[in-house]
């Protein structure tokens, strides 16, 4: 994993030395660089940067600015903001932050941060293993986008594949992990992951589908999104 910090000094050996630790709890292979402004980051080839911790109050460019920049070469890295002034929050999700994050709660919330970092970039995949009606196959659930209810057969909708067997939707939440799926509608189970966005009582899909989000569920679904993308 290659993971840069932009702070001032103090703050920089304070997250490197939690970082370096949890990292090695982990033992997962990593590199951290280190820079004190934004001047001295947008030097360097960003393009195999895999997670940014970077300040707001930065000298001369901001780390708002900053986060703009980068994501022009690099849209995929995943983005913390680590600051002192949570008035900037809404700004810092503009330019798809992960996390904002407080500095004085920094030590309450970065395990669980790096948690969620971690399975969200693939190292902690769940794998289930299902009777289809062609066969037994096994996948990570993070590649399914949604289950579907028809017929008497539930439907998984994958990128490039779509496989059913026979079996209740309520059966087959719980089978599923919890905190990557949400229930839409009593014939949608879809992957919080690939939920782009709620509104107009729909789901909209990372991959352009659009599905129907009931009544009853809508309130859960949206704060279910909030909650994933931590804006909450």
């Amino acid at each position: 994993m290659n993971i840069v910090l932009c702070d001032d000094e103090r703050f920089l050996r304070f997250l490197d030395q939690k970082l370096q630790t949890y990292l090695k709890t982990k033992k997962i292979p990593f590199k951290i660089k280190q820079f004190k402004s934004g001047e001295e980051l947008l030097r360097c080839n960003m393009a195999q940067m895999d997670l940014i911790f970077l300040d707001i109050r930065l000298a001369e460019l901001d780390g708002l600015q900053v986060a703009r920049i980068l994501r022009r070469s690099n849209p995929d890295f995943i983005l913390i903001f680590v600051t002192s002034y949570i008035e900037y929050a809404p700004l810092g999700y503009e330019t798809r932050a992960f996390r904002y994050i407080l500095k004085e709660q920094i030590d309450a919330l970065f395990d669980g941060m790096l948690n969620t970092i971690l399975k969200e970039m693939g190292y902690f995949r769940t794998e289930v293993t299902l009777d289809f009606s062609f066969g037994v196959e096994t996948f990570f659930t993070d590649n399914l986008l949604y289950a579907e209810s028809k017929l008497h057969a539930i439907y998984f909708h994958f990128y490039e594949k779509t496989r059913h067997l026979y079996n209740t939707l309520d059966s087959i939440q719980k089978i599923l992990p919890t905190e990557e799926f949400v229930r839409i509608h009593k014939s949608y189970l879809v992957n919080i992951r690939h939920l782009e966005d709620v509104k107009n009582y729909t789901a909209f899909l990372d991959n352009g589908i659009e599905l129907p989000i009931s009544q009853k569920k809508f309130s859960e679904t949206k704060k279910r999104l909030f909650l994933y993308r931590g804006r909450l």
